[in-house]
């Protein structure tokens, strides 16, 4: 894909990765970042590969890759809530990366 390539090549996914963890390195609970282009410019692919490289990279963490908003209504956030505290009880970090945020601006989560 000329996505891929050109998100991987200019660094892109390198500098979200470095910044995210970082990020997690320093405590900071829940971070978060929210990129907007034009529809077809990519955004799916760079979620898709930051999601990949971050599990490659923080290796006490979980990533949840949730690719459209809409499903988050289908999610208890009680227990999203309670699975988020089993993983900081184990040491783990969870990560959600939520694309099309912007089809649920009233879900919970």
């Amino acid at each position: 894909h000329f996505g891929r390539a050109r998100f991987l090549r200019n660094g892109v996914v390198d500098s979200l990765v470095n910044t995210i963890t970082k990020k997690a390195g320093l405590g900071v609970r829940y971070p978060s970042h929210y990129y907007r282009s034009l529809p077809g410019s990519g955004k799916t692919q760079l979620a898709n590969l930051v999601a990949v490289k971050l599990q490659e990279k923080l290796t006490n963490s979980e990533v949840f890759l949730v690719l459209n908003s809409s499903s988050l209504d289908k999610l208890d956030p009680q227990k999203v809530d309670e699975s988020i505290h089993r993983l900081d009880g184990l040491g783990k970090i969870a990560v959600i990366i939520v694309d099309e945020a912007h089809n649920n601006p009233k879900s919970e989560l």
